[in-house]
């Protein structure tokens, strides 16, 4: 009996232990280009909502924001809008929780959001009242293949 106690707790840990890997960050894994995407369609409850974010999503359309996570914590942002060129550069890190925190750049904020690896896009959390809640299900990185 105790072998068998010993080995659920075991599989107990070694499955959190994944599920948490899962979604930590190791700067290893953010070596290439990574485009952001919005995907706003889900987000809208009501059709009002819906309407308004379509047409938002009609300008995100001529909006190309690419990330490149550089070996010495800079952050590569390169920005194509309305035909228009730009490229910026900021700082990015990993904190002691393995989440990924990017600097401010004239294009986004990081004041509180961090980001976690779901589903391998890169996906933005952010703090409320001490517990990490999930930003949106619309905007996330994705690796450029």
């Amino acid at each position: 009996m105790k072998k068998i106690a010993t080995m659920v707790a075991l599989l107990i840990t070694i499955t959190a232990t994944q599920v948490f890997a899962q979604s930590s960050v190791h700067p290893k894994d953010l070596k290439g280009v990574w485009h952001m995407t919005f995907d706003l369609t889900d987000e809208a409850k009501s059709e009002a909502e819906r309407i308004a974010l379509g047409a938002v999503e009609g300008l995100l359309d001529w909006i190309d924001i690419r990330l490149e996570f550089l070996p010495d914590n800079r952050l590569k942002v390169m920005v194509h809008v309305f035909g228009e060129d730009e490229v910026e550069y900021a700082e990015w890190h990993v904190n002691d929780r393995r989440e990924l925190v990017l600097g401010e750049t004239d294009h986004f904020d990081s004041e509180d959001t961090v980001w976690l690896f779901n589903n391998g896009k890169l996906t933005a959390y952010e703090y409320s009242n001490g517990e990490r809640v999930r930003s949106s299900d619309g905007v996330y990185l994705e690796m450029e293949s």
